[in-house]
């Protein structure tokens, strides 16, 4: 049984997650003022609010599947199927921060650069990020063995959080590689009411997703439930069901 303090802790910080970030929205339109330097379209330049965090948070997720894979290894609970579940989870919403953060990024590069898709280097480096993740999940379709699979995918799990940053930040940062993304000026070029909006929203972000690991994993505990309930069940009705076929066998004729 959880504690009562901690249930409504929990509880506070959840509700206070929509409003915060309806005030995120509404001080990136109304309060931070068009980013001119180092942008064609300064309006736009409000996208940084939602794609930054969303590729941060992606590489961050990774990393905790890695930690949890490590765990399933070589932990204290090796091969514990609920770690196993964290490393599936962690990946899931890793890859959707990474799918939201290249949507965001095109979007952005529509209107910064008048095409969708340019061939940035950074584009190019986040797709193939997904694809290694999308591997990771066709990796877990194909080994039937639940502790095999477990193992394998924590190894594939722990090398692809060790390319993350590579394929983000380090490939697309070498001087023979000519990038549009304006990175110097998100580091260093933003104002203060920039960067307040900014770090609310990335903190708003990270709330929303430790809220949808939550879920992910009472979702699974609820499944198990019902499972565990219909194998009681069949256990029950089993016996029942024979001793009826005893006592009122068919008759011939």
């Amino acid at each position: 049984m959880q504690h009562p303090a901690k249930t409504a802790g929990l509880s506070a910080w959840k509700w206070v997650l929509g409003p915060w970030m309806a005030i995120v929205t509404g001080l990136a339109y109304f309060w931070a003022q068009p980013l001119e330097n180092g942008f064609q379209e300064p309006e736009a330049a409000r996208i940084i609010f939602w794609h930054v965090p969303m590729a941060m948070l992606g590489l961050a997720w990774f990393w905790a599947g890695a930690v949890y894979a490590l765990k399933l290894l070589f932990g204290k609970r090796r091969d514990d199927p609920k770690l196993d579940a964290k490393v599936r989870y962690t990946s899931e919403i890793g890859l959707l921060c990474t799918i939201l953060a290249t949507i965001t990024g095109s979007v952005f590069a529509r209107v910064q650069w008048g095409m969708f898709w340019n061939w940035d280097p950074k584009q190019v480096s986040i797709v193939v990020l997904i694809l290694v993740y999308l591997a990771y999940f066709a990796l877990r379709l194909s080994v039937e063995d639940p502790q095999k699979r477990a193992r394998l995918s924590a190894v594939y799990a722990i090398l692809g959080a060790v390319a993350t940053p590579f394929l983000m930040y380090v490939i697309p940062q070498l001087p023979q590689i000519k990038v549009l993304h304006p990175d110097t000026v998100i580091v260093g070029g933003l104002d203060a009411k920039w960067r307040t909006i900014y770090w609310m929203s990335t903190l708003g972000f990270v709330g929303t997703t430790m809220w949808l690991f939550q879920l992910r994993l009472r979702l699974q505990d609820l499944e198990e439930g019902l499972e565990s309930m219909a194998a009681r069940a069949g256990a029950l009705a089993g016996p029942q069901i024979r001793v009826e076929a005893v006592r009122n066998p068919a008759r011939e004729g």
